[in-house]
């Protein structure tokens, strides 16, 4: 990652990263924050949600295959997928495809017993959710 402005380090322009997907990362000056949706590429589903970055990531591999087509965004890489978008994880029929892939008889469970709807009703009642925003 590169970060020839500053915005994350005044000491270092070059960050190393974990190196699980073939990206190049270079911070801009400008964030974005933004609502989004699409339909991702891989299992044809709309997914929207939330970005906030100052990256511009790029494929250094040829012939990669993005999260999102339409709007370049992001990366499937082996069993790895990146996203620039938060919430991706919120529809229902994305959670499905994406399970079904490890687990062939995956269903979504009904909202009251969805895991991760449950752990994020367990944080809204027992936290101030307004310290967060």
């Amino acid at each position: 990652m590169d970060d020839p402005h500053g915005i994350e380090s005044t000491d270092h322009r070059e960050h190393q990263g974990l190196n699980l997907i073939p990206l190049k990362t270079v911070l801009q000056k400008d964030k974005i924050t933004q609502q989004n949706s699409f339909v991702e590429n891989h299992f044809n589903c709309e997914v929207s949600g939330y970005e906030i970055h100052h990256g511009l990531s790029t494929h250094t591999k040829d012939k990669l295959n993005y999260f999102c087509e339409s709007s370049k965004d992001g990366i499937i890489y082996k069993n790895t997928i990146g996203t620039y978008l938060h919430g991706v994880l919120d529809s229902p029929q994305f959670r499905q495809a994406l399970f079904k892939k490890f687990k062939s008889g995956y269903q979504v469970p009904k909202r009251e017993q969805d895991p991760i709807d449950r752990i994020a009703d367990h944080f809204e009642k027992h936290l101030d959710m307004n310290q967060f925003r």
